[in-house]
């Protein structure tokens, strides 16, 4: 993987977080620190499971995040 390569899928996680976070605020309210810092540090492919999970989401503790 070339160093553009790993710019790219370090974007995309960001990406994800960031999108996700906002996610949750908008349908649950401010996040607790701990759902937050799991979001933060977690890898794109349970990102990917948090962000389908959310679609039948209905509380934070239907996402399973923490």
């Amino acid at each position: 993987m070339t160093t553009a390569d790993q710019l790219r899928a370090q974007g995309r996680v960001a990406m994800l977080r960031e999108m996700l976070t906002v996610q949750l605020t908008i349908k649950f309210g401010d996040l607790p620190a701990k759902i937050a810092d799991a979001v933060n540090a977690a890898d794109q492919e349970q990102l990917r499971r948090w962000t389908t999970r959310f679609a039948t989401a209905t509380s934070l503790n239907d996402m399973r995040i923490a």
